[in-house]
C-alpha cells in the first residue's frame, strides 16, 4: 500500500499524486477524483480503488477540495449511527465525531431521536403492547421511545426520589 498523497502544480494544471514507489507516482485530476468518489458507496471502498489507506484517500478529498464530511454528516441525519459510518468508512468514532465536530456539526451518542409527530406516535402506540415494541417500531432505544411517549402524554413518566436520610427537601418532613 502507498504511503504519500500530494499536490503537484503542473503548467496544465493541479494534479494530485499518489506515490506508486520511491521513484514513481500516479496523477489524479480533481475531477476524476470527484467522479470516482461519486461512483463508489463509501471511502473504504475509494481507498482500496487507488490502493491508499482510508486516512490518505481522506487526505486526497480534501486536496481534491471534496466536502466529504457533509455528505457523512448526511448519512448521520438519515439516521446511521456514528460507529456505523465511521467501520464502513475505514475509520475510528472518535475521528468522525472529530471531523464532525470541526465543521460544528452536532451529534449525539447512539441514534438520532427520530423526528415524529404526536399523530404517528399515537397511532403507532395503539399498535404496540409496550415500550420494547414501540422502540422497535422507531428504530431506537427503549429510553429514547420512552421519553417520546412522554413528551407526548401517551404514558405517564414516573421520578424516582431518593428516600435516602439527608435527601430530603425543605417541604418533606422529617
Amino acid at each position: 500500500m502507498y504511503s504519500k498523497v500530494f499536490p503537484v502544480k503542473l503548467r496544465s494544471g493541479h494534479v494530485i499524486a499518489i506515490a506508486t514507489s520511491d521513484f514513481e507516482c500516479e496523477g489524479y485530476r480533481p475531477a476524476q477524483i470527484k467522479r470516482l468518489y461519486r461512483k463508489d458507496t463509501n471511502l473504504r471502498e475509494l481507498a482500496e480503488r487507488f490502493g491508499v489507506s482510508p486516512v490518505l484517500v481522506r487526505k486526497l478529498l480534501r486536496l481534491a477540495k471534496i466536502d466529504y464530511v457533509l455528505d457523512l454528516y448526511g448519512q448521520y441525519e438519515t439516521g446511521k449511527t456514528c460507529t456505523e459510518i465511521a467501520r464502513e468508512n475505514g475509520m475510528k468514532v472518535a475521528t468522525l465525531t472529530a471531523l464532525f465536530a470541526a465543521r460544528n456539526l452536532s451529534v449525539s451518542r447512539g441514534r438520532k431521536r427520530p423526528n415524529i409527530k404526536l399523530t404517528s406516535a399515537a397511532r403507532i402506540w395503539a399498535v404496540c403492547r409496550t415500550i420494547n415494541e414501540f422502540s422497535k417500531a422507531l428504530d431506537t432505544h427503549w429510553t429514547t421511545a420512552s421519553r417520546i411517549l412522554g413528551d407526548f402524554g401517551l404514558i405517564e413518566m414516573v421520578k424516582s426520589s431518593s428516600t435516602r436520610p439527608g435527601n430530603q427537601t425543605r417541604d418533606d418532613p422529617p
